[in-house]
């Protein structure tokens, strides 16, 4: 499932590397404060070839051949590597440090994944809901709907970006002092409040264009 997440939020230049990258960052802080030093330097060289990819798919000139694209390859090799540290985290012992005894290794392994993976979930329910098969492509991604609503692709991209930095961070240091279920029911209902939303607005410009 996250590997397939991954995968299918790459619909616009930068977006699968960014949160992925942003993601990464996380996951190497977690690994390093709690001593995996192995999978904290998965983290960081899985990091440093997104790096240089993402600074040449958004802002590389296709003119001037400098421009690079990430593929199915790239999208799902990155989502297996996304899978393992995630189910490591999972299922570490967070009262080995101080620092990290007081949050759940659950939020912590897949809070950073939520919107590729909720993503997942919306469009394939939308695609049901319409009766269509749950497996074609389709323009209900939350990174289209941005661009439906009139936002460039980068400004998408980056709003995207800011987003998921701010949720997982803020959601994290919620995670203290509420349960893990909790933490997702939130999300998830935050999620889909927003797409709701998102999807009156379109409806409201495209009648009124």
């Amino acid at each position: 499932f996250i590997i397939n997440a991954i995968n299918l939020i790459d619909g616009i230049d930068g977006l699968a590397s960014g949160l992925s990258g942003v993601a990464l960052i996380f996951y190497t802080y977690v690994f390093y404060m709690l001593d995996e030093h192995v999978y904290a330097l998965i983290s960081i060289s899985t990091l440093g070839t997104i790096i240089p990819f993402f600074y040449y798919n958004v802002f590389g000139n296709p003119e001037k051949h400098r421009k690079i694209f990430m593929g199915d390859s790239g999208s799902l090799t990155i989502g297996l590597i996304l899978c393992l540290l995630s189910f490591k985290i999972a299922n570490l012992d967070m009262s080995a440090h101080s620092i990290t005894s007081n949050f759940n290794p659950l939020v912590l392994a897949f809070i950073p994944l939520m919107i590729p993976c909720m993503d997942v979930i919306h469009v394939f329910i939308h695609r049901l809901r319409d009766h269509k098969n749950p497996f074609l492509p389709d323009k209900n991604h939350i990174h289209h709907k941005l661009l439906r609503m009139g936002m460039s692709q980068r400004n998408s991209l980056f709003l995207i970006l800011g987003v998921s930095a701010i949720c997982m961070i803020g959601f994290i240091l919620f995670s203290q002092y509420v349960g893990a279920t909790i933490v997702f029911l939130i999300y998830i209902l935050g999620y889909t409040g927003i797409n709701c939303w998102m999807s009156y607005k379109i409806n409201h410009i495209e009648k009124n264009k």
